[in-house]
C-alpha cells in the first residue's frame, strides 16, 4: 500500500502522461501501419478493399505485358501511347481481379487442381488447348491429351537456362491463369444469371399488353411552338434540377488546364539545309545496285529498307501512281509525305501471293555455333528428303515444344516473321522446302499453301524528316522558358498570351486515369502536375515531342455533383422544355380537342392501333409516354390531361381500347425468354458498374512519377 500511496503522491503526473502517450500511440497505429496505413500509398499503385497493389509488382506486370506486345509485334514500335495503354490494362486487369474475387470468396466460389487438369490434360479440355496444333495427332489432327501431358514434363524438366522452355513455361502459365479466371467468371455469371427470374404473372401480364391496341385522336403543341426568348430559365432553376438528379450527374475528381504550346517548327534554313543533303545523297540511290541497296538505304534513310514484294493493295503512298508506272532503276521525287521528304526508287515487280502458310523449324545459332547450328539444319532437311514426315520431324527436334508444330500463316507485309519467310514464299512453289538464315539462326521451311496471286513491286525509300535543327529546337525552348519566367500568375500569363499572340487552349476535364492532353502526345506528366498543383498555379515548362508547354490549373473539380457551370447547357434545355409545356399547358386549359387544334391551326390527328410493344407514335417520332397514356381507361372518350412528350404537349381522347386474341403457350414462352434474355443483358451491362460502387478502390497511381 506504501508503494501506490507514493506512486499516487509522487509520480501521478508521469504515469497520467505515459497512459496519454500510450493511449494516443494505439489510436495512431492503424493510420502507420496495416492496410489502410497513409505509408501505403508510397508503395501501392492501388488498393481495392484493402487489398494493395504494390508498385515494384505493377512495375514487373507492366514489364511482362511489355515484353508479351514485343514477342507479338516484333517489329512494332512500343511508342509511349502503346506503353501507357499497356500500363492502363495492367492496372484494370488488378482491379477487376480483386472486385471479383471479393465476390468469389463471399459466394464460396473456387478453381480446384482437378478442374485445371480436367481443362488442359484429358478428352474434355478447354477448346483453347484442342485448338493448339502442337496438341493435335499430325496423322488424324485430333486433339492428344498425352501431348500436353508431355509438354508440361518437357518444362518442368528443362534445364533453368534454357530460352525457349522459360518463355513457354511462361506462356503455359498465363494460359493456366486464363482458363482460372475465365472458369470463376463462368461460375459466377451462370451463379447470377441462374438467379434472374420471370414470373408466370409478369409473363401474362407482358403477353396481355402486347396484345392490347389503342385507337386515339390527338393535338400535339410541339415544344417549337413557344420561343427560347419568352421562357425565363433561372441559375437557381438549373441548381434546383441539378440537385435533384444528382446520380445522373456524379462525376470523377478532374482538373481543367489552360496552356500555351511552343511548337517546334523547323526554319527555312532547315528545310534547305535536309533538301540539300538528299539532293547529294540521291545522287548515291540513282548509282547503288539492287544489291547492295539495303546497306545504302540503313545507312542514309530514315526509313528502313523492306526487302520484299508488297502487292499493289499493300502499297500506301501519296504518290502510288506515279512509283508504280516508273521504269525499273528509275527514281522519283523529291515528294512530301506526312513530316518527311522522300526520293523513292523502284527496284522490281513480280507476282507475289497476298497470304501463304508455311512450316518451319528453327536450329538456333545462339544455343550452338554457327557451323553446328548448320550442320544440324542441314542433317534435318537430308531426312525430310529421304522420305520423313515434316511435322513428326519438327516434333521429334523440339520435343512437342514448337508452337503451332510451326505451322505459320504471313501475309506479304507481316511484321511478326522475319523479311527471309517472305522472300523464300515469293521464290519458291507450294511443296518447296529450303533453308533460310535470320537474325535468330537457321530455318528449315515448307511452303505449303499460296493464294491471292497478285503483282508486287519492291521500292527503296531513301527519305529524311523536315524535323528543327538542334538551334531552332533551342529557339523555341528560350521563347517558353522566358514566357514561363517572366508570368508566374495566371493574370500574367493570359494577358502576355494575349500580347504576344499565343494561342490559349484548355484541357479539360482531366482525370487520373488521362494520359493524354488532347492532341499533345505524351503528355501524363502534365495531368501529373495538374492534380498536384493549387488552383492557379502556372507550371514549369514541360518538353514533349516537337512541343514545349507552359500550363496554369483554371480549376479543380472534386469527385461528386458536377459544377451547375459545367452541364448547364446540357441542363438548361431539359428545363427550358419543361417551362415550355407548363407554358403550353396553361395556354389551352379548358378547350377541347378541336378547340386545341383550331387555336393552334392543325387539326385532330389520329393514330391506330398502338401498342405496348412499340414507344412510336406514327408522324410524331419515339413517344412512350404518349403509348402509356393510350391506354388509360380514365380518358376513353375523353380528353387527357396534357401529356408532357420528348417532342411535344400532348392532349389525345381514347377513341377505343381491344384484344388482338389470346396468345398461345409457344407465344407466351418466346415472350417469357425474350425478357429473360433482356433483363440477362441488362444485368451484364450494369454488374461491373454496380460492383465497383460497393468497393473501396483507391487509385494512387498520379503519386508515383510516370505512371
Amino acid at each position: 500500500m506504501s508503494v501506490i500511496q507514493a506512486l499516487r503522491e509522487k509520480y501521478a503526473t508521469t504515469v497520467v502522461i505515459v497512459v496519454c502517450i500510450s493511449l494516443v500511440a494505439f489510436l495512431l497505429m492503424d493510420a502507420f501501419v496495416g492496410p489502410k496505413s497513409f505509408f501505403k500509398k508510397d508503395t501501392e499503385v492501388v488498393t481495392v478493399n484493402d487489398i494493395g497493389y504494390p508498385y515494384k509488382q505493377y512495375m514487373r506486370d507492366v514489364k511482362q505485358a511489355e515484353n508479351n506486345y514485343r514477342r507479338q509485334n516484333p517489329d512494332g514500335n512500343l511508342n509511349d501511347q502503346i506503353r501507357n495503354r499497356l500500363k492502363n490494362q495492367v492496372y484494370q486487369r488488378f482491379v477487376q481481379k480483386q472486385i471479383l474475387q471479393s465476390q468469389y470468396d463471399k459466394l464460396g466460389i473456387a478453381f480446384s487442381t482437378d478442374e485445371l487438369r480436367s481443362l488442359t490434360v484429358t478428352a474434355d479440355a478447354d477448346p483453347r488447348i484442342k485448338q493448339i496444333p502442337g496438341f493435335q495427332n499430325p496423322q488424324t489432327g485430333e486433339f492428344d491429351p498425352n501431348r500436353v501431358i508431355s509438354f508440361i514434363n518437357n518444362l518442368r524438366n528443362a534445364p533453368g537456362n534454357n530460352r525457349q522452355a522459360l518463355q513457354q513455361r511462361m506462356q503455359w502459365e498465363q494460359m493456366e491463369d486464363m482458363l482460372k479466371s475465365s472458369s470463376l467468371l463462368t461460375k459466377y455469371t451462370s451463379l447470377i444469371n441462374n438467379g434472374i427470374y420471370i414470373p408466370s404473372w409478369l409473363t401474362k401480364e407482358k403477353v396481355n399488353e402486347n396484345n392490347k391496341f389503342s385507337n386515339i385522336s390527338f393535338v400535339s403543341a410541339p415544344y417549337t411552338s413557344i420561343n427560347d426568348s419568352s421562357v425565363n430559365v433561372t441559375d437557381k432553376d438549373l441548381q434546383k434540377y441539378l440537385n435533384e438528379h444528382k446520380k445522373q450527374f456524379h462525376i470523377d475528381a478532374n482538373r481543367t488546364i489552360e496552356y500555351v504550346a511552343f511548337n517546334v517548327i523547323p526554319s527555312a534554313e532547315d528545310s534547305a539545309t535536309i533538301l540539300e543533303r538528299l539532293e547529294k545523297l540521291k545522287v548515291g540511290l540513282d548509282t547503288t545496285s539492287n544489291s547492295t541497296i539495303d546497306g545504302f538505304i540503313t545507312r542514309n534513310s530514315e526509313t528502313p529498307f523492306i526487302d520484299r514484294y508488297l502487292p499493289e493493295s499493300m502499297i500506301q503512298s501519296s504518290v502510288k501512281n506515279q512509283l508504280l508506272s516508273l521504269p525499273q532503276g528509275s527514281v522519283y521525287g523529291p515528294y512530301y509525305d506526312g513530316n518527311s521528304v522522300v526520293y523513292a526508287k523502284k527496284l522490281g515487280s513480280k507476282t507475289v501471293a497476298d497470304t501463304a502458310q508455311i512450316q518451319q523449324v528453327l536450329v538456333s545459332n545462339r544455343m550452338f555455333p554457327d557451323s553446328i547450328a548448320q550442320f544440324k539444319v542441314d542433317s534435318l532437311k537430308a531426312a525430310v528428303k529421304s522420305g520423313a514426315d515434316f511435322s513428326q520431324v519438327i516434333n521429334t527436334y523440339t520435343k512437342g515444344r514448337a508452337q503451332n508444330n510451326g505451322n505459320i500463316v504471313i501475309t506479304a507485309n507481316s511484321t511478326n516473321v522475319p523479311d527471309q519467310f517472305i522472300q523464300f514464299v515469293n521464290n519458291h512453289n507450294v511443296g518447296d522446302l529450303g533453308v533460310v538464315k535470320s537474325q535468330y539462326g537457321y530455318h528449315l521451311i515448307k511452303v505449303r499453301n499460296k493464294s491471292g496471286m497478285e503483282k508486287g513491286y519492291k521500292i527503296a525509300y531513301l527519305t529524311a524528316a523536315m524535323d528543327a535543327s538542334q538551334a531552332t529546337d533551342n529557339g523555341f525552348y528560350s521563347k517558353a522558358n522566358k514566357f514561363r519566367g517572366l508570368n508566374g500568375t495566371k493574370k500574367a500569363f493570359e494577358t502576355a498570351a494575349k500580347e504576344n499572340g499565343y494561342k490559349i487552349q484548355e484541357g479539360a476535364n482531366l482525370t487520373s486515369s488521362t494520359y493524354q492532353v488532347n492532341d499533345l502526345s505524351s503528355s501524363r506528366e502534365i495531368v501529373h502536375w495538374a492534380f498536384n498543383a493549387e488552383k492557379n498555379d502556372v507550371s514549369k515548362v514541360f518538353i514533349l515531342p516537337n512541343s514545349y508547354v507552359v500550363a496554369v490549373l483554371k480549376d479543380i473539380t472534386p469527385e461528386g455533383t458536377a459544377p451547375l457551370e459545367s452541364v448547364k447547357p446540357q441542363i438548361q434545355a431539359v428545363v427550358r422544355r419543361k417551362k415550355k409545356a407548363e407554358v403550353i399547358s396553361k395556354k389551352y386549359e379548358g378547350k377541347n380537342l378541336k378547340q386545341i387544334a383550331s387555336a393552334m391551326g392543325d387539326s385532330v390527328s389520329t393514330a391506330n392501333k398502338i401498342s405496348f410493344a412499340t414507344s412510336f407514335i406514327p408522324n410524331s417520332g419515339f413517344e412512350p409516354k404518349v403509348v402509356g397514356a393510350s391506354f388509360n381507361k380514365n380518358w376513353k372518350g375523353k380528353l387527357s390531361k396534357p401529356v408532357f412528350g420528348n417532342n411535344g404537349v400532348y392532349y389525345l381522347t381514347i377513341n377505343s381500347i381491344y384484344d388482338g386474341g389470346q396468345a398461345d403457350s409457344t407465344s407466351s414462352q418466346n415472350i417469357k425468354n425474350q425478357m429473360n434474355t433482356l433483363l440477362q443483358r441488362e444485368v451484364a451491362s450494369q454488374l461491373r458498374d454496380a460492383l465497383i460502387d460497393q468497393s473501396e478502390v483507391d487509385d494512387n497511381r498520379l503519386s508515383f512519377p510516370g505512371l
